[in-house]
């Protein structure tokens, strides 16, 4: 059986359930923050980087219940990657 499409809004609720924050802020701290994507000229501090990582999250837990609970326990399981190549795809996918 596929999974169902999950809307805006519920992705919203999701987020700010598990993160107290709202997601479109998020997002366009994050766009803002990468500027064009060029390491060099960009704003990413921590607190962006958090933001990325809670969103990406999000996301996943929702394709794969079985991802573990906390964000620190499902980031364990990554290689390292730079934000630049990922964040753009990310923000995309929320058009």
């Amino acid at each position: 059986m596929a999974k169902e499409e999950i809307t805006p809004s519920e992705w919203q609720i999701i987020y700010r359930l598990k993160f107290q924050r709202d997601i479109y802020k998020d997002l366009r701290i994050l766009e803002k923050s990468i500027g064009e994507g060029d390491e060099e000229n960009s704003n990413l501090d921590l607190f962006s980087l958090e933001m990325f990582e809670n969103i990406a999250y999000t996301m996943a837990k929702h394709a794969d219940p079985q991802i573990p609970n906390e964000v620190d326990e499902w980031l364990d399981g990554f290689n390292t990657f730079l934000i630049y190549q990922v964040l753009p795809q990310l923000i995309e996918l929320w058009g």
